[in-house]
């Protein structure tokens, strides 16, 4: 996806629109693409789509949780969560910020990570001292049960959504709703 690298700082918002609604219809298109294989990569999949959200978005990092039978896959897009892989991260079980979005399937959108009490529902291995200092956190649902979680965050200053970008979202995970 060719649309963040054309980004400049003094490019304006009308032209930011545009590029992220470029990014994202690449990205639906590749998508579709995929999923008119006759094997389907679901890897790839949420790669183009984890991809698209943080080119779209301007995040630092985004990282996707897929449901399985007896685990959580993941695929992720950003150096953040190298350092952190395999150990557990969502249970509905949990209250942290996974567990609410999960039970109340809904977007979770925190601009400041340390405003009020909400870092006590920020997990340990989300690091808000060196980063992280917003996060979004999108649940993807079929049938009315969440199967896959996609997570961002940005380093420095708070996620601004634009105009258009709740519509591209839910065009995302439409998209992806269909693989479960």
């Amino acid at each position: 996806m060719k649309a963040r690298s054309r980004l400049k700082p003094e490019t304006s918002p009308e032209e930011k629109e545009a590029l992220a609604e470029a990014n994202f219809q690449e990205a639906i298109n590749l998508i579709s693409i995929e999923k008119s294989k006759q094997t389907i990569d679901t890897g790839k999949i949420y790669q183009i789509a984890t991809q698209a959200v943080q080119e779209g978005l301007s995040l630092s990092s985004v990282m996707a949780f897929i449901r399985e039978e007896h685990e959580t896959e993941r695929f992720e897009y950003g150096d953040i969560f190298k350092a952190i892989r395999n150990r557990p991260f969502v249970s509905e079980r949990k209250r942290d910020i996974f567990g609410i979005c999960i039970n109340r399937k809904e977007d979770i959108l925190i601009q400041d990570v340390n405003a009020g009490k909400i870092s006590s529902v920020i997990p340990n291995w989300i690091n808000t001292e060196e980063g992280n200092a917003s996060l979004i956190i999108l649940p993807i649902m079929a049938e009315k049960k969440v199967f896959a979680i996609t997570f961002g965050s940005l380093d420095e200053g708070a996620i601004q959504l634009r105009k258009g970008d709740h519509r591209r979202l839910k065009d995302i995970r439409l998209l992806l709703a269909d693989l479960e």
